[in-house]
C-alpha cells in the first residue's frame, strides 16, 4: 500500500488518480496481502475515516482480476460469504471495494464515490 486517497471519487476516477503518480489501484491477489491490508485498515480505527475503498478489481470471463489481469481467487479467504456464492454472476457496472464493516473483498457499482488505495507498479 502507497497511498490511501481520502477524496471520495468513483472507481474510474480512483484509477486515473492512481495512474497519475505511476500506480495502479492496490492489486490484492494473495492470502499474505490481504492479511497485511485487513491488519492496516483494522489498526487505523477511526483514521483515516472507516470506509469502503476501491481496491484493483474487475469482471472479466467469470472471474474477477486486478487491472494487470491478475486473477482474485474465489476463496473466503477474499470476499464475504455472499458474494463468493455468487462470484461468477458478474454485472459490467461492478467493481471490487474494500469492505470495511469486515474487511474483506465486495463488489458495488463503479460510479459510487469511495476512497481508494493505491499501489506502485
Amino acid at each position: 500500500m502507497d497511498r490511501v486517497v481520502q477524496t471520495r471519487m468513483n472507481f474510474t476516477a480512483a484509477q486515473d488518480n492512481c495512474a497519475a503518480d505511476g500506480a495502479t489501484l492496490a492489486r490484492i491477489t494473495t492470502v499474505p496481502k490481504m492479511q497485511l491490508f485487513q491488519y492496516i485498515l483494522r489498526s487505523w480505527g477511526g483514521n483515516p475515516e472507516l470506509s469502503d475503498h476501491w481496491i484493483s478489481g474487475l469482471p472479466q470471463g467469470g472471474q474477477w482480476v486486478t487491472e494487470l489481469n491478475e486473477v482474485i481467487p474465489p476463496t473466503r479467504d477474499f470476499w464475504l460469504p455472499q458474494i463468493l456464492s455468487a462470484y461468477s454472476n458478474q454485472e459490467p457496472e461492478l467493481r471490487v471495494v474494500m469492505f470495511y464493516m469486515s474487511f474483506f473483498f465486495n463488489r458495488l457499482h463503479y460510479s459510487e464515490g469511495l476512497f481508494s488505495i493505491c499501489e506502485k507498479l
